[in-house]
């Protein structure tokens, strides 16, 4: 029976798109993990703290709620924050402290923020 074909072969279809999202999220958490310990190892020198804002900004450039939500989940804000702290205390008026407000404003594009 055709039906029975197609209806079992929208299931299977339906649980590979479902399966196929859940680790596209999974692998994306990763990344983040990755992308936001990097950044909270780099102390200094500058540049090395640059090259992982860097690395930061080219991921959360997007207009993606829910992966703003996913970032808010790792907590980037809060190492953001750490960052932002630690540079407006070296320099306010330095590049990186711009840098890292652009990243915040990026993070709480999300509806959790």
């Amino acid at each position: 029976n055709n039906s029975a074909f197609f209806q079992f072969s929208t299931s299977s279809n339906l649980h590979k798109s479902q399966t196929s999202d859940a680790q596209n999220t999974a692998n994306r958490v990763d990344h983040l993990k990755l992308l936001l310990y990097d950044l909270n190892s780099a102390i200094a020198p500058k540049s090395s703290r640059l090259q992982a804002i860097y690395a930061v900004l080219e991921e959360f450039d997007h207009h993606e709620r829910s992966y703003h939500d996913q970032e808010l989940d790792v907590r980037a804000d809060q190492i953001l924050l750490q960052k932002l702290t630690y540079a407006s205390s070296v320099d306010e008026t330095s590049d990186e402290v711009g840098y890292l407000c652009h990243a915040l404003e990026m993070v709480y594009r999300g509806s959790k923020g």
